[in-house]
């Protein structure tokens, strides 16, 4: 399955890609897919600068790889979890550093201070 991909090498999300709701069914999928591809290809957009142009195959592309990405219901279940489980580290990313920066504001000096470690000893009784 390819990934949609942005300028910047990120993957980029295709339900954002195909101007969708992740609830879309597969026939508004497909008239999504249909719509910007005549708006994108080269036949149908227009003369335009390079620049322009340029620009207009690199979102034609990443049509392309969007509707590739959930044209298969079993393509599309997966990134639908994939995204879930994604959305879901990045949110616990996001609690944790804020917990970090929490405790940071508390004791600043934290990172200064040493910590000794020692051999515990057990005793039995």
């Amino acid at each position: 399955m390819p990934d949609v991909m942005i300028m910047n090498d990120r993957p980029l999300d295709p339900y954002i890609v195909l101007e969708l709701n992740p609830a879309a069914s597969q026939a508004q999928i497909t008239r999504a897919y249909r719509a910007l591809l005549l708006r994108y290809h080269p036949d149908t957009r227009g003369p335009q600068d390079p620049v322009s142009a340029a620009a207009a195959d690199t979102a034609l592309r990443q049509v392309i790889a969007a509707y590739a990405a959930l044209r298969d219901p079993e393509h599309r279940a997966r990134h639908d979890q994939a995204a879930t489980t994604d959305q879901r580290n990045r949110q616990a990313h996001t609690i944790k550093a804020h917990y970090l920066r929490e405790a940071h504001r508390a004791w600043p000096h934290a990172e200064t201070l040493s910590i000794r470690v020692s051999p515990v000893r057990w005793h039995s009784r």
